[in-house]
């Protein structure tokens, strides 16, 4: 018998269709021999940059950290020319996997990330080809999170053989520590890339510095090692820490530079912290040291923790004048101050690292500066910050305190306009609310003047990015800048245009914009308004309470639905009257739906309002006001008879498809109760009803309003119950909503009796 059999393998493919984006919108860089430091791209930079260089573009590329993200390295696409249409030269994978450096052909080449990744670090380091061409072999290493051990092997059979590393703007803890080094040849050490005239060679080291010169931390962003000679072995710690220090052995050898070493415009910032056990003799000489634009240098040398000599700005040794001091441990401290330039059109942006430890006199060591000015104090942060035209400015006292401080900067242009004027009108009863999701300019029109107001975002964490919200004072971002969104939220107050437009940047979007939103109305009714709150009511749960003070003048509190559709009123308490609009204050008050006495409102709580948004005005006086999301817990439970309050529909006075509400009202538990109501206003066009149901010993009595049985309007009606619920349904009609008055009242015999008959005659007038 034979058996024939055959083992097929089946493979499964999923595929998308993606198009090319429908216009060719690159970023340019350009790359010139003079640099010390390459252009670094990063997986959730730009979608399409273009690279010029002097010569030839050099490309090397740096894999993400885990080996599980490698895969994306094939979207990352190369062009040997100034657009996609160039001759397609292969992916970043290719190029990873051939440890060498890929190089254009001209002096242009293209590059197209065809997803743009948040989570993905990769890198493509991009340098000028007349600085690297004699380097044989080249790799991009990624050593890993702090304190991770990476070993390298570099080799020099075929020439030169270099290796580059980065950390990107965000990790505080610039740089590496090279723990060892083993074999034969020479290791060149440079902040930064290779440079023909070596001027950020910083070290180089043979293994007769095996013992003496290491352990070694190297500073900066970007580093590269290049091996002459034969092959050595390199163990180093990606990233370690300066807050615990191992301590030094006698003999020990090293240098110490800043984090930019010869790099102008960035971040110059070093705490160095060297230390023995035991006393034993410092000696150190300064090679280099840039004490323009108020930078400052100290070096002082500890016994015991006491101060045994100390150098700063004004008894620094000469450059090269060797200094020895007998202690058990040795500090440097060097910062800088200076602008941060920015042409007209583009906008700075870098990721701020400030930690400080140890004592400090309560100022702030590290002070934020915009264009215009005004300066955001700083102890201890790490988040985004954004310049505009003409500049910014890191100022930088430390005093006694430990400072650690750490950016990169990056400059891009302005975000395309949108062709759509947002429009405002005085007559408005709803302002408009409004986020982006991505980096967008928006002009804002008015009849009058443009007011912005802010509902500020619902994580804390998430303010950082209102620092990226930027209006201007017309109808473009060359226009004077009125400020930042993290300005308007902590002014608490409303930007207002000198004409009748302004605009809105949105300079880079990270998820957390969609927490916020930007509130735009027309000026002329609200310009006495002194200050503003907001706040965004998310879940059920949420509950917040607002101190509104009139003293100066009339205060407001706009408050949003998201996800909810509803929010109650809990409490209210102080002195003053405070008006609530559905929508926006206006003139004429249409959408005002009730005001309160603070000091005798207690039968009127708690109050549910339907949607969004809302505004509460104290005109007068001082109150805190208590507001949550949940409707039964909160709202619906009666505690005592001669309870009053309003149900009114979502958009109340306005033309609106989104009028639709239903609630439940509870009588005083195990107490016969009597829903006492009349409506004020109901606009029951063809298709839209109301109904006013009572629950009572187990029956449900519904009373139905619509356009054939209109209402009594401002009449009592009386309905004896243990529940009523009231509910308004416009079935995609358009209409202005209803607006009802209720009290809960102590049931007797002749008002049973009367609500009983109303109700008959309604239900029988209803029938017909």
């Amino acid at each position: 018998m034979k058996l024939l059999f055959f083992l097929c393998s089946y493979v499964f493919l999923s595929y998308a269709d993606i198009a090319h984006p429908s216009t060719f919108s690159p970023v340019y860089t350009n790359l010139a021999i003079a640099d010390t430091d390459p252009k670094v791209l990063t997986f959730n930079g730009n979608s399409l940059s273009v690279i010029t260089a002097e010569s030839r573009v050099s490309v090397v590329v740096i894999p993400p950290k885990n080996s599980t993200n490698y895969h994306f390295l094939r979207g990352v696409m190369f062009y040997d020319g100034p657009d996609w249409n160039s001759t397609y030269l292969g992916s970043a994978m290719q190029f990873w996997k051939s440890e060498n450096q890929m190089v254009s052909t001209g002096n242009t080449l293209t590059v197209q990330y065809l997803t743009l990744l948040n989570s993905v670090d990769g890198y493509v380091v991009l340098q000028e080809y007349e600085k690297t061409k004699m380097i044989a072999s080249y790799q991009g290493v990624a050593c890993g999170l702090s304190m991770n051990i990476c070993g390298v092997e570099l080799d020099n059979l075929s020439g030169p053989s270099a290796m580059v590393t980065y950390v990107p703007d965000g990790l505080f803890y610039f740089g590496e520590t090279v723990t060892g080094m083993g074999g034969t040849g020479t290791l060149d050490v440079y902040i930064g890339g290779v440079t023909k005239n070596q001027k950020n060679l910083i070290k180089s080291y043979t293994n007769d510095d095996s013992e003496s010169g290491f352990p070694q931390r190297i500073n900066g962003n970007i580093r590269t090692y290049v091996l002459r000679g034969n092959k050595t072995d390199m163990a180093m710690i990606f990233n370690q820490r300066e807050n615990d220090p191992l301590p030094e052995t006698i003999g020990k050898k090293g240098f110490i530079s800043s984090n930019h070493y010869l790099q102008n415009g960035k971040s110059q910032e070093v705490h160095e912290n060297i230390r023995v056990n035991q006393l034993a003799t410092f000696s150190f000489a300064i090679d280099t040291a840039d004490l323009s634009s108020n930078a400052t240098c100290s070096i002082k040398i500890y016994n015991n923790k006491d101060v045994v000599y100390s150098y700063d700005n004004t008894n620094l040794p000469s450059l090269s004048n060797v200094v020895q001091v007998i202690g058990d441990s040795l500090t440097v401290d060097f910062s800088s101050n200076g602008n941060i330039n920015v042409p007209q059109g583009w906008f700075a942006t870098f990721y701020l690292i400030v930690n400080t430890t140890g004592l400090s006199d309560g100022s702030a060591p590290v002070q934020i500066i915009d264009q215009m000015g005004r300066t955001e104090d700083v102890f201890s942060i790490r988040e985004w910050v954004y310049f505009i035209a003409e500049y910014g400015k890191i100022k930088i006292s430390t005093g006694k305190a430990k400072v650690k401080i750490g950016f990169d900067v990056q400059w891009m242009p302005y975000p395309s306009m949108e062709s759509n004027i947002v429009k405002v009108k005085e007559n408005d009863t709803r302002p408009v609310v409004f986020s982006r999701y991505v980096a967008v300019a928006v002009r804002i029109s008015a009849d009058t003047q443009v007011s912005a107001t802010i509902i500020p975002p619902r994580y804390e964490s998430d303010i950082q990015y209102l620092r990226g919200v930027m209006f201007f004072d017309g109808e473009s971002g060359n226009a004077t800048c009125l400020g930042t969104g993290l300005q308007l939220l902590n002014g608490e107050t409303q930007f207002v245009s000198s004409g009748k437009y302004m605009t809105i940047i949105y300079l880079r979007i990270p998820f957390a914009y969609n927490y916020v939103q930007y509130v735009f109305q027309d000026y002329e009714s609200i310009k006495d308004i002194v200050q503003f709150q907001g706040k965004q009511f998310v879940n059920w749960y949420d509950s917040a309470m607002f101190s509104l003070n009139a003293s100066n003048g009339p205060v407001a509190l706009q408050t949003l639905l998201n996800g909810q559709n509803f929010e109650v009123v809990t409490r209210l308490e102080g002195a003053g009257i405070l008006d609530v609009y559905q929508g926006r204050i206006t003139k004429n008050g249409t959408n005002l739906i009730t005001s309160y006495y603070a000091e005798n409102c207690e039968r009127y709580l708690p109050q549910i309002f339907f949607g969004t948004p809302k505004t509460y005005v104290l005109r007068s006086g001082h109150a805190t006001l208590n507001i949550s999301g949940g409707e039964y817990e909160n709202f619906a439970p009666t505690n005592s008879f001669g309870r009053q309050g309003i149900i009114a529909s979502g958009d109340y006075g306005t033309m609106s498809k989104l009028q639709d509400i239903s609630v439940e009202i509870d009588g005083v538990l195990n107490k016969s109760s009597v829903f006492r109501y009349y409506i004020q206003s109901a606009d029951l066009i063809p298709g839209v009803k109301l109904e006013i149901q009572t629950k009572q010993d187990g029956n449900r009595y519904t009373t139905t309003y619509d356009s054939s049985n209109l209402p009594y309007f401002n009449l009592f009606n009386e309905l004896p119950g243990k529940s009523f619920y009231i509910t308004y349904r416009s079935n995609g009609n358009t209409n202005k909503g209803f607006l009802l008055n209720f009290e809960i009242v102590k049931s007797s015999v002749a008002t049973k009796l009367f609500g009983v008959i109303m109700l008959t005659i309604m239900n029988i007038f209803a029938s017909h």
